[in-house]
């Protein structure tokens, strides 16, 4: 949601997340990065990471990345359910 401000409209608009379950059992969370400053904004997040919840290492990956992986692992799946299912009879 674009600009959404829990505080007052006086209050400036500060980032914040919705857990819409118990927050023990979150594996994952999404965070969009600013675009041309990914290192920087990794940075931040590793410290606000820190900040919160020491006790747990922050391990990232990126979305992108992790699609490509399963594309390619289907293609290379399909591949092999080809080579065993064709007939050359």
């Amino acid at each position: 949601m674009k600009n959404f401000n829990l505080n007052g409209a006086d209050q400036p608009i500060e980032p914040i997340a919705f857990a819409l379950g118990d927050v023990r059992f979150l594996n994952n969370i999404l965070i969009r990065l600013t675009p041309g400053k990914i290192p920087e904004s990794l940075k931040t997040v590793e410290t606000v990471w820190k900040e919160i919840i020491p006790e747990y290492p922050l391990q990232h990956s990126f979305i992108d990345e992790d699609y490509d992986n399963i594309f390619r692992t289907q293609i290379r799946m399909t591949r092999w359910q080809t080579v065993f299912t064709t007939s050359n009879a």
